[in-house]
């Protein structure tokens, strides 16, 4: 799925300004037992997880990360808690074009008004915090987010460069009829 990407997220080899080679790093947030940074690794990224690792924290003092990949922490959080989420991965990010964050929009289909985690997670929910990370994003009394179309990024808004169906997930991103409720999307920081 993601290889299929890389005229969007760029390859993991990349070229600095002097000329010399570098692999670029890639971010699993809240990593689990680690199948995704081998994923990323295995593709040739210098690629690290997160969970509460000294060595991931050292690795941030350095630089942004040019791949950030979260698939279970945004709907892991509270909804409270998302602007902070979206106000840390911008941080973490490199500069745009090599800097992106790549999101696993999951569960899409689940009732706002269910407990968590997971948590529902809608695309408007994502539009609506990495437009404007760290700023409170309303939610109404029956869960969905207040969700403003129009409503201009902030200064600090990322950008979503793609958003797109997966051909295939897990039976979880599907509903009772096996239609496939997971979105990906691609964000940069705005140049």
């Amino acid at each position: 799925m993601l290889i299929k990407q890389s005229s969007i997220i760029g390859v993991p080899i990349a070229t600095d300004a002097q000329g010399q080679s570098y692999r670029r790093k890639a971010l699993v947030p809240s990593w689990g037992r680690g199948v995704d940074v081998l994923l990323l690794a295995s593709f040739g990224f210098d690629a690290y997880g997160l969970e509460n690792s000294a060595a991931a924290v050292e690795a941030r003092k350095k630089s942004g990360f040019d791949i950030i990949y979260d698939y279970t922490f945004f709907c892991a959080l509270e909804p409270s808690l998302r602007p902070k989420w979206a106000l840390r991965h911008t941080h973490l990010l490199a500069p745009s074009p090599s800097g992106n964050l790549i999101c696993l929009g999951f569960p899409r289909h689940k009732d706002p008004q269910a407990p968590g985690p997971p948590y529902a997670s809608s695309s408007e929910a994502y539009v609506a915090h990495l437009s404007h990370p760290g700023e409170e994003v309303p939610y109404d009394a029956s869960g969905p987010i207040k969700h403003e179309p129009l409503r201009a990024p902030s200064k600090a808004g990322l950008e979503r460069v793609a958003y797109w169906q997966p051909e295939r997930t897990h039976e979880v991103g599907r509903g009772e009829n096996g239609v496939i409720h997971d979105r990906v999307s691609i964000w940069r920081r705005r140049n």
